[in-house]
């Protein structure tokens, strides 16, 4: 299973799992101090804790960097990497305390259960493998080599991360459905259903964003209003069923329509729709107005209707204007085509003439 197909899991995410390996990791060489002073006779107790106290410094170090971490967008990696670090540091000290018989042995099981709740399956199982390898690894280094409590105990410990490796596989499978859900409504929050375009806040987002970047690069940006030409009366004559065929055509010329890098359609009224172009001049967006205009007028609908437009053309060569402005400016432009007679495309623009 790709970590790919999963979404990207927030930054707050990767904090947590990581505070969580470490405060892990520091428990775990506390409890190494606490089997040393039960077993103050034992074999290289002083190179031992001399690891534990190593070990400790170092989950300190990397619980202080934990969101430079989950920003660097080599989560994983610095877990694995971290996992494989546990590994040698349990096998070292295992092996200086008699190897498979000694109590830090089960060391593993504790990495491994933490592996299990953060890693993708296939991780987990790669991980279970190297685990099982370390412990007989240590046995086979030791007087009684492969004795029956060793095996049953590298058994149990196959058997525990066969167990979270289905637990991480039915963790991430939903941690995949939660994300696509996640999508689905943020869509839905986002766009108008009938048409597909951005609804009205979700627009004046895109084009507050737009003029901001405009305005950061000197890039000029321009906006579009475009009105259905006498829409109520195709709604009286043919229903309002036609009248949402009708929309929803529009919605699809619009929204469908590569027009320039970055231009977003939104539906902001009844009939009403506006669409931003970064980086769209005067001329540009004059262009895009006329190729939307005939397009629409060329569709085919249910209905014996030919669908007219007005639009309404504002635009900043500096990009200097606020939004409103630019508003206020696409709204004169598209009045003054309708006291023309509707079904054009127009610009009031006296610091830059359409040509």
């Amino acid at each position: 299973m790709s970590t790919q197909s999963l979404g990207a899991p927030s930054a707050e995410f990767w904090v947590n799992h990581i505070r969580a390996s470490t405060v892990l990791y520091m428990l775990c060489n506390i409890a190494v101090w606490a089997y040393l002073l039960l077993t103050p006779d034992g074999g290289h107790r002083l190179l031992i804790f001399a690891l534990a106290v190593s070990g400790l410094a170092f989950s300190f170090v990397v619980d202080r960097f934990r969101h430079t971490i989950a920003r660097s967008g080599k989560n994983l990696q610095v877990l694995y990497g971290w996992s494989t670090l546990t590994y040698s540091l349990v096998t070292l000290i295992s092996y200086l305390d008699g190897g498979a018989r000694s109590p830090l042995c089960l060391l593993l099981f504790i990495a491994l259960s933490y592996i299990s709740l953060a890693y993708p399956p296939r991780s987990v199982l790669a991980f279970t493998a190297l685990a099982v390898l370390v412990y007989l690894g240590l046995a086979a280094t030791g007087s009684s080599a492969y004795t029956a409590a060793v095996l049953l105990s590298a058994s149990m410990l196959g058997l525990c991360g066969l167990l979270g490796t289905f637990a991480a596989a039915n963790q991430w499978r939903q941690r995949a459905a939660l994300a696509e859900l996640a999508g689905r409504l943020e869509l839905q929050a986002a766009t108008d259903q009938l048409t597909g375009c951005l609804n009205r806040r979700t627009f004046h987002e895109r084009l507050a964003g737009a003029l901001d970047q405009a305005g950061a690069v000197g890039a000029p940006v321009s906006l579009l209003i475009v009105d259905v030409d006498h829409f109520k009366t195709i709604n009286d004559t043919y229903g309002h069923l036609a009248g949402d065929e009708v929309l929803a055509m529009i919605g699809t010329v619009l929204a469908g329509t590569p027009w320039t890098a970055g231009a977003a359609a939104g539906r902001i009224g009844g009939d009403e729709f506006a669409v931003v172009l970064p980086g769209a001049g005067l001329q540009a967006a004059h262009d895009i107005g006329r190729r939307i205009h005939a397009e629409v007028g060329g569709r085919t609908l249910s209905v014996p209707v030919t669908v007219t437009l007005s639009v309404g053309i504002g635009s900043c060569p500096a990009a200097a204007a606020t939004l409103d402005e630019l508003y206020n400016e696409a709204d004169r432009s598209l009045y003054s085509v309708k006291w023309s007679g509707r079904d054009g495309v127009a610009a009031v623009n006296p610091s830059e003439p359409a040509a």
